[in-house]
């Protein structure tokens, strides 16, 4: 999701992506300091509350006559179903206080026994008709195409050896989740730099 919203931000300025990582940002008020932050290019102030900062992203966007597209990745971890609801109502219905204001949200669910409709309350299920796609595991060839594809994208050739990134793939598909195998990534090529190495060693992706 993060490489197709980098794709749609190098396309046009008429859609605003916005990643957000639930693990980290796990309350409605962390989602739109999140979404303030892309927006003015520095987080809102801290004394400001959870529906000043929404407000303010609605200003934000009817400045830039955009269109706001939020992902909410692993959106159970965003705490309480009243949490999930209050986020999901304040983003979807953003329009109605502000006119010309438009929102898009995508919700990407880890646990495929979250019942993400079964706890929406009436007010957000009448608003948020989520099409359900559902993505099988990647085999170990489509992890080792992303993997390689992110690395050529972000690093100079040989900073991470054929045998080093095979080694990320077999840990990333028994992992079996894509994010884990590019955070994995990240963490050795960080490990390797520290180091005053030019290259990733497998001991670098064992230690992580």
């Amino acid at each position: 999701m993060r490489a197709l919203f980098t794709e749609i931000e190098e396309a046009t300025d008429r859609f605003i992506p916005v990643y957000v990582d639930c693990r980290i940002d796990w309350t409605p008020n962390a989602v739109f300091s999140r979404i303030f932050a892309k927006l003015a290019g520095q987080p809102p102030a801290e004394d400001m509350e959870e529906w000043d900062v929404a407000r303010a992203v609605a200003d934000l966007l009817l400045e830039r006559k955009a269109v706001l597209v939020v992902c909410l990745d692993d959106i159970g971890c965003l705490g309480s179903r009243s949490e999930i609801n209050r986020a999901l109502y304040t983003l979807l219905r953003l329009h109605e206080r502000y006119r010309g204001v438009k929102v898009s949200v995508v919700a990407i669910i880890n646990d495929l026994t979250h019942n993400l409709p079964a706890d929406l309350d009436a007010p957000v299920f009448s608003i948020f008709h989520p099409v359900e796609i559902l993505f099988l595991p990647l085999y170990a060839k489509e992890i080792r195409e992303v993997l390689r594809d992110r690395v050529q994208q972000g690093l100079a050739p040989d900073v991470v050896p054929a045998r080093v990134l095979a080694r990320v793939v077999e840990r990333t598909r028994e992992s079996g989740d894509i994010r884990a195998g590019l955070d994995l990534l990240k963490r050795a090529v960080t490990l390797a730099e520290q180091d005053g190495r030019r290259a990733v060693t497998a001991e670098d992706v064992c230690m992580v």
